[in-house]
């Protein structure tokens, strides 16, 4: 997979066919948060709270 993201191309419009459009868009976020990173001065970071699954209640009172 490291190998077929490093050889996606930015400077093109985004693929239309999958998996290759989701590699794009993958560069894509890598590149801007570096770039935000770089214009802040400092590494960006993200939370990310979940509640868990529906699915296990679902599936548990089946």
């Amino acid at each position: 997979m490291k190998e077929i993201i490093e050889n996606v191309k930015l400077v093109e419009n985004a693929p239309l066919e999958e998996p290759a459009r989701q590699y794009y868009f993958m560069e894509k976020a890598k590149e801007y948060v570096a770039k935000m990173s770089e214009e802040l001065g400092r590494p960006l970071v993200a939370v990310i709270q979940t509640f868990g699954c529906r699915m296990v209640l679902a599936t548990q009172n089946l």
